[in-house]
């Protein structure tokens, strides 16, 4: 096994031997991988469990405990930040879920060490009134898409509110997620959690939304954007928290719904075969084949934009789109729907924005 995927079994609490030792350029390129993937923080943690003569050089070792100390500080600030953002929500009368980030990092054993990004915050009310909401909060227009809205109320957090949590581009595949999270929709409002430090609590998924609604996340990412591997892992901690056979088979028959039941034996071929999952937490069978072919894809890019696949600067939104086709031309016989929907939804997104008034 490749020295980083080992160490990433090591990080993730597998036993897994290293026979011989890794050459400091090794180190290196494991090191930058980890950057580009956004799991130095968890790999970080895997390096500690090495022993000293397995260790990285001192002068790499220092640079990443560095790294993996402001992950933590960054963890710290939007924990806060969270939890200030879901009772400004409260106190106005709304109910909410935080997506992806904060809360999924608390399913880690130590919630520090996963690399944050921004604050995803799904608000309850419909798309009307919690837009109408956010821009009477600030004098300057917002940045509004279909399904979500940036809003500048933290000088060092981002945060984007959904008004929906999940948008496949397939427009069949839409419909049925939206069935989905309407079907549960209540229990994501009221379940909550309690974050380190009693800084404070926030709504977080349940078990059995995450497990389609971060799948649906990192699926439509794979068309755009790209995926990196703290997505999959952030994966691997959700399907760990268990369920039952009834549960299991729920899930699935959503997934053949949303159309995401072939992507789903992909990745349970990767959770498995990559990252240590055991049997146990697998939804359904994995396929060696198109696992293969999504772990390839998930390596040649990166977390999100980091690999290339994101938008450029001085890139026009059009520009951006046939670039992105281009690029999905590899994927047309493995994932059909997602490779035609996602120029089938950039066109509707488009529509939608300007008959709304925005630019």
């Amino acid at each position: 096994m490749n020295p980083f995927f080992k160490l990433l079994q090591v990080s993730l609490g597998h036993e897994v031997a290293f026979k011989n030792q890794i050459s400091p350029d090794e180190w290196k390129r494991i090191y930058d991988t980890a950057k580009l993937h956004a799991v130095a923080g968890l790999l970080y943690v895997g390096v500690q469990r090495l022993p000293k003569e397995l260790q990285p050089p001192t002068e790499l070792m220092m640079e990443w405990f560095v790294l993996a100390k402001k992950i933590e500080q960054k963890n710290r600030l939007l924990n806060l930040r969270a939890a200030e953002l879901t009772e400004k929500f409260r106190q106005d009368g709304f109910r909410s879920c935080i997506l992806k980030g904060q809360g999924v990092a608390l399913l880690y054993p130590n919630p520090y060490c996963r690399q944050s990004g921004d604050i995803d915050i799904w608000v309850e009310g419909g798309r009307k009134k919690v837009y109408r909401y956010l821009q009477g909060q600030k004098d300057e227009p917002l940045e509004i898409e279909f399904h979500h809205a940036q809003y500048p109320i933290f000088e060092d957090a981002e945060v984007e509110v959904h008004v929906i949590p999940a948008n496949p581009q397939w427009p069949y595949s839409f419909w049925q997620v939206n069935r989905f999270t309407k079907s549960l929709e209540e229990e994501q409002f009221s379940h909550r959690a309690q974050l380190p430090d009693g800084v404070g609590e926030i709504g977080v998924p349940t078990a059995a939304f995450d497990r389609i609604y971060s799948l649906a996340h990192i699926y439509k990412h794979f068309f755009s954007e790209g995926i990196g591997l703290r997505q999959i892992v952030d994966y691997y901690y959700i399907l760990r928290q268990g369920f039952t056979e009834e549960e299991r088979q729920e899930t699935v028959k959503w997934l053949k719904r949303i159309r995401m039941y072939k992507f789903a034996r992909a990745m349970m071929f990767v959770q498995h075969r990559v990252l240590g999952l055991e049997e146990q937490y697998l939804l359904c069978e994995p396929d060696t084949k198109e696992g293969n072919f999504l772990m390839k894809t998930i390596m040649q890019g990166g977390n999100f934009s980091r690999g290339g696949r994101g938008k450029k600067a001085g890139e026009t939104k059009w520009g951006h789109l046939f670039r992105t086709m281009n690029d999905n031309k590899h994927l047309l016989f493995h994932y059909p729907r997602g490779v035609i929907g996602y120029p089938i939804y950039s066109l509707f997104h488009f529509i939608w924005r300007v008959s709304h008034g925005y630019k």
